[in-house]
């Protein structure tokens, strides 16, 4: 293998599926890019769970595939100039890497041992668009749970109806749902995308034109301008999520969203490891926030709200309700509610499509 590229695109490129590529992995290919150069040149790291490949133009002499620790390889060319030329070419088991007066000589390791994902049979396209999907994944995205010994609530729920994309994320104490019109075939999926796959897919979408999105009956595949990524789906049956929202409300208050996360913000000075709870007591024209901690410690803050409720009071994870309002990017919100036992709904004002519920802490 033999090629020459510019340092700026390259980067560009080795970032993309960088953060897939292990580091102290018991398998050590897996801290490696897989490399093929042809017509372009392709980056690939996996984890097992998720595949990406990034490619990228450069002027390739001689053709060929090998692999590369990949954080030694990103090291290398953030280290060299803007602008600099690179070139790569192998001498037997070694990769010399040079820009400049700098040389470098990297061991390699045979690109046949790579374990890419096999083909999948049975694609099927969904439509969708880059800004629709960015914007699903996103509102909803840290409600996932994390390690959960529910796998199936480790990653985000996707499926349509007859007129809607719908996301899902729950970790058994908070909820949120986006919708976005669908306009694709009335055939039904519902699959589970994993969490770190769909970071990956949020990082990769910002700035892209188009998209092709795909599913198997067990892998997702997205593809986009000048990058691919391939996902194993979770198995196992999604939480009927519809039965945990709530069919009407008693109470009901109209904040300011950011007058509302400064006053959460404030109260959680006081917050400790185990105590990280907050009261709200909803009041005429006023919300009341609350908390103590373990030394009892305690922090108020009454903040201004349409609301004609009278004494109702419930508790919540402060960290809870600051993600949601930080997923909400409406100036007003809207609280909705049925006593102190009962799960709230946080919605921007106007934003029917996006649904989001926190579980009351039990007193």
């Amino acid at each position: 293998m033999k090629f020459s590229i510019a340092r700026d695109p390259l980067l560009a490129a080795l970032v993309k599926p960088l953060g897939l590529a292990a580091t102290g992995h018991a398998i050590p290919i897996l801290s490696h890019f897989r490399i093929q150069a042809d017509t372009h040149l392709a980056f690939t790291a996996t984890n097992l769970e998720t595949e990406m490949t990034a490619q990228v133009a450069a002027d390739i002499e001689e053709g060929g595939a090998l692999t590369l620790p990949a954080r030694k390889l990103a090291d290398i060319v953030r280290a060299l100039p803007a602008g600099a030329m690179i070139r790569l070419e192998t001498i037997g088991h070694q990769a010399k890497i040079t820009s400049g007066r700098s040389r470098f000589q990297v061991s390699t390791l045979p690109a046949d041992d790579y374990p890419l994902f096999s083909a999948k049979e049975g694609w099927r396209s969904i439509a969708c668009t880059p800004d629709n999907l960015l914007v699903l994944f996103t509102h909803v995205a840290y409600a996932q749970a994390k390690g959960d010994v529910r796998f199936y609530l480790n990653g985000l729920y996707l499926t349509h109806d007859e007129e809607h994309l719908i996301a899902v994320a729950t970790d058994g104490h908070r909820l949120a749902s986006y919708q976005v019109p669908y306009h694709g075939d009335s055939e039904p999926f519902a699959i589970i995308i994993p969490s770190q796959a769909v970071a990956e897919i949020i990082r990769l979408l910002k700035d892209e034109a188009s998209c092709t999105l795909e599913i198997a009956p067990s892998a997702l595949r997205l593809t986009l301008s000048a990058s691919q990524i391939i996902t194993k789906l979770i198995g196992g049956r999604y939480p009927d999520y519809k039965r945990i929202i709530p069919a009407s409300y008693q109470h009901q208050a109209r904040v300011d969203r950011e007058t509302l996360r400064q006053a959460l913000l404030r109260v959680r000075i006081f917050s400790t490891e185990k105590l990280r709870g907050v009261m709200l007591n909803l009041d005429p024209g006023k919300i009341t926030i609350k908390t103590t901690n373990a030394y009892q410690d305690q922090a108020e803050d009454v903040i201004d709200a349409e609301t004609a409720a009278s004494d109702v009071r419930v508790g919540f994870q402060n960290e809870y309700l600051l993600d949601a309002l930080q997923a909400t990017s409406e100036e007003q919100v809207i609280l909705r509610l049925n006593g102190s036992q009962g799960p709230m709904l946080i919605q921007g004002l106007g934003r029917e499509e996006h649904i989001q519920i926190v579980m009351p802490m039990l007193t």
